[in-house]
């Protein structure tokens, strides 16, 4: 329908941002009849508001409004001139883009007690952030070798040997790697040849896994020495009565009680079909699915119609009768 955006894949958000602009300038013909525009400081200006700012941010639109500037209620880079904010979490800053400039509102007041456009550099926030980020760069710092972590879970049993076995499953080994002090060598890109082995070591997913042998050595070790078990065994037997009891107690306290009881089971795989067919009884007794797909069309040339790899989310009880599950596949299972 026209150029709103709706003629689109996924053009609701343009849809909504074209219409939340066209009521910002209705807001601002609605002003300028009734009250004379104070100033236009901020023509060419536009801003968007996100985190704490005082005063509010619909205080600032009113602003904007008044001084002949432009207030968006989404961010794009494209049209906002000045993100707006006194403290951002830090979820969003870490979303912050080299060229992104984050102004405190207490910019526009002075702005406004000025009567002219003021330069922003007193006023700006995470600076050295956003101009960190012209280039992402992998650091790599020089790290001592380690000692490797055996796949031989045998854990000595001498006592001298107590604290030893953890200390080494906790390290893990690696090559150290030479890095210059030169500008030039002071980052590992792709192209260098340890560049993989070393993100893979200095990984999350490195340091879980290693953890996780780290962890195993260590409960084998008090399994294997006797004066850890009879420790274990004692806990166990404890948290197993005290398991008991709580049951009893629980059960006890239900027979007790003689108030009406009602159960309430919400069935999340039908779901989204219940809420589909709510304004349509007529179909609650047919077999119904609901499939999702993350293409817009099919990608096969196959006549077939039900050749159709869509997964199926959600489907009701009458479509369970013929052996629909979700997770299949329409095409193929049907």
């Amino acid at each position: 329908r026209g150029d709103n955006g709706w003629g689109e894949w996924g053009g609701y958000m343009a849809a909504k941002k074209r219409k939340l602009e066209e009521q910002f300038d209705k807001d601002c013909m609605k002003n300028a009849q009734q009250h004379e525009r104070k100033s236009n400081i901020f023509h060419g200006i536009s801003i968007f508001v996100d985190g704490y700012t005082e005063p509010p941010a619909d205080e600032l639109k009113k602003l904007m409004i008044e001084h002949g500037g432009v207030y968006h209620a989404y961010y794009s880079k494209d049209k906002v001139t000045y993100f707006i904010s006194n403290n951002l979490p830090y979820a969003k800053i870490r979303k912050l883009k080299p060229n992104d400039k984050v102004v405190r509102s207490q910019w526009i007041i002075d702005c406004i007690k000025q009567n002219k456009l003021l330069p922003t550099h007193d006023y700006e926030m995470y600076k050295d952030i956003t101009k960190s980020r012209g280039q992402t760069e992998l650091n790599f710092k020089r790290i001592e070798s380690m000692k490797s972590v055996t796949a031989d879970f045998n854990v000595p049993n001498s006592d001298d040997e107590e604290n030893n076995s953890f200390e080494q499953a906790s390290s893990s080994e690696t090559e150290e790697i030479q890095v210059e002090n030169d500008d030039h060598l002071s980052a590992l890109d792709a192209k260098h040849p340890k560049f993989l082995e070393t993100f893979l070591k200095r990984s999350r997913l490195h340091y879980l896994s290693s953890t996780a042998v780290a962890k195993k050595v260590y409960v084998q070790d008090l399994r294997q020495k006797n004066e850890h078990h009879l420790s274990i065994e004692k806990q166990r037997e404890e948290l197993k009565t005290k398991l008991q009891r709580t049951e009893r107690d629980y059960l006890f306290k239900l027979n007790d009680e003689k108030k009406d009881k009602i159960y309430m089971h919400i069935d999340m795989d039908c779901f989204f079909v219940s809420v589909a067919t709510r304004n349509q009884p007529e179909l609650r007794d047919q077999p119904i699915a609901i499939t999702h797909s993350k293409g817009k069309k099919s990608t096969t040339s196959n006549e077939n119609q039900f050749y159709s790899r869509s997964e199926i989310s959600s489907c009701n009880y009458a479509a369970r009768q013929y052996g629909v599950r979700n997770g299949m596949y329409l095409g193929i299972n049907i």
